[in-house]
């Protein structure tokens, strides 16, 4: 589900470059675990799948996954993610660049079997997705299987592995920075202007870093993107 907190985000990320994205050709094993906890990514590399008979075509990746994955006890999900990524294929004696993005911005039911998290409503209201995970200390592992027309009309198939890291949210932070009463554009303008900032920089100001880790970044912006619209 794409909103407009998603098209915000897509305006921050085409600030920053790409990291490159390690092109691999052996799927990784899925160890399960339990995924409850709020989960997030800040312009974090990942990995994508490529089957071995698919290594002809030097398929190349460039890419980086910011956001959050929120897995409740009580069997609901949040996701409000992007994983973008630049690319390119040999496809004969053309090379073929393309561009991709898995966006994530909904709310849904999940449950656990096994080795993998049972998903509803990721990419569309009625959708059911079967994702593999892996949790590990303080990292979730989701092995996504990446669906685009494109790239299918070549069968070119993929999986992205995206790590996402244990997050700390500060409970009493608001993100009404103006004192309005609502969470909205003049509030967003006033984060832009700080964002990047790390304590001790000119501009820096610790009611941005709505997850307390001294700096004022992508972490910050899922909280915001989460409460905006609301009263705080």
């Amino acid at each position: 589900m794409r909103t407009i907190s998603a098209l915000i985000l897509l305006s921050l990320v085409l600030l920053a470059p790409l990291a490159t994205a390690q092109v691999i050709s052996t799927l990784p094993t899925a160890t399960g675990g339990d995924p409850v906890g709020e989960w997030k990514a800040d312009s974090t590399g990942y990995q994508v799948y490529v089957p071995p008979d698919l290594s002809s075509l030097n398929l190349t990746f460039s890419g980086r996954l910011n956001g959050r994955f929120t897995v409740r006890a009580d069997s609901t999900y949040t996701a409000n993610y992007i994983a973008a990524a630049k690319g390119s294929a040999n496809l004969g004696f053309v090379k073929v660049p393309f561009d991709l993005a898995d966006t994530a911005r909904t709310t849904g039911k999940y449950s656990v079997r096994g080795t993998r998290m049972i998903v509803r409503g990721l990419d569309s209201p009625s959708s059911v997705d079967s994702l593999s995970y892996s949790v590990k200390a303080d990292t979730l592992i989701l092995l996504l299987p990446l669906t685009d027309p494109r790239l299918e009309a070549f069968g070119i198939r993929l999986t992205l592995i995206l790590p996402f890291t244990r997050a700390t949210v500060s409970p009493g932070a608001s993100a009404d920075f103006n004192g309005s009463g609502r969470v909205d554009f003049d509030d967003f303008f006033m984060f832009a202007e700080v964002f990047g900032k790390g304590r001790g920089e000119a501009g820096f100001n610790a009611k941005f870093d709505l997850s307390a880790d001294e700096a004022i970044n992508f972490d910050d912006f899922f909280v915001f993107a989460e409460r905006f619209g609301g009263s705080g």
